[in-house]
């Protein structure tokens, strides 16, 4: 979940002091600190004695473990980095981060010089042990510790509070017992409006992938698994659209389902 610290001058400073603040093609991480003349990038990699890795390379992120950084924020005329937003990976101290960039003066030459601070792109870097091997060894202990909490969670029937169905037809009886029927009625009137019943920003489907785990693995989301579904937002979809034909009568509606996709 996302999450934000404020601390001293990296406290989210309110929009309303500065207004129609201009963004530049500059990346926070581009922006050179005075003392060592070195990047935010370059300072980060040192003092964290890791190799950073564009958000891009998918070859480096198949092979080894990889910790995110993504931050926004201002840039004074004073050379301080104000954050407005920072999200880190566990294996950074956030608080800790969150001093060290507070303690740092930028070179705040490339700001409009009209401005009393800048407002810079997002930053997302991602970073990794700079020994190739140490890197590997850590991306298989972290599969390894996905795989033992996958299957730890395929055996448990409740999951933060929730019932997990086993199968499509028991999803249905499950959605019956959670639906009033005023918004059963609501979501067959929107049987072919897939974005208003499954989109990211709300309705049924995104309760049923936050709360079911189909997002982070539960005996649910292994029955579509087996039957080669593996797409989040595609397994929701497909339990809500199937629940509309059983609430409009459908005969056998789990059954004909599972019979044109059967586990591979």
């Amino acid at each position: 979940m996302r999450s934000f610290i404020h601390l001293s001058r990296t406290s989210l400073v309110p929009r309303l002091t500065i207004l129609n603040v201009p963004k530049t093609r500059m990346t926070i991480d581009q922006f050179v600190e005075k003392k060592s003349g070195e990047t935010l990038n370059r300072l980060l990699e040192k003092r964290y004695n890791l190799k950073s890795v564009s958000r891009n390379d998918k070859k480096a992120a198949s092979e080894f473990q990889l910790y995110h950084i993504s931050m926004t924020g201002y840039m004074t005329r004073f050379g301080f980095l104000e954050l407005t937003s920072l999200d880190v990976d566990p294996r950074f101290d956030k608080e800790d981060l969150i001093k060290y960039i507070d303690d740092l003066r930028f070179d705040p030459a490339t700001i409009d010089h009209e401005l009393p601070k800048q407002y810079f792109n997002y930053y997302a870097m991602s970073y990794r042990n700079p020994n190739d091997n140490v890197a590997r060894d850590e991306k298989i202990a972290f599969n390894k510790a996905v795989k033992e909490e996958q299957l730890r969670r395929e055996r448990l029937d409740t999951i933060n509070g929730f019932y997990i169905p086993r199968s499509l037809e028991e999803s249905f009886v499950q959605l019956d017992k959670i639906m009033p029927e005023k918004e059963r009625k609501i979501l067959v009137s929107l049987e072919n409006q897939p974005d208003k019943y499954n989109s990211d920003a709300g309705g049924l489907g995104i309760w049923i992938r936050t709360n079911w785990g189909i997002i982070d693995g539960s005996r649910l989301k292994t029955y579509f698994n087996e039957r080669n579904f593996h797409d989040p937002k595609k397994i929701s979809g497909i339990i809500v659209a199937q629940y509309i034909k059983y609430l409009k009568r459908e005969s056998q509606v789990a059954r004909n389902w599972e019979r044109t996709h059967p586990r591979i």
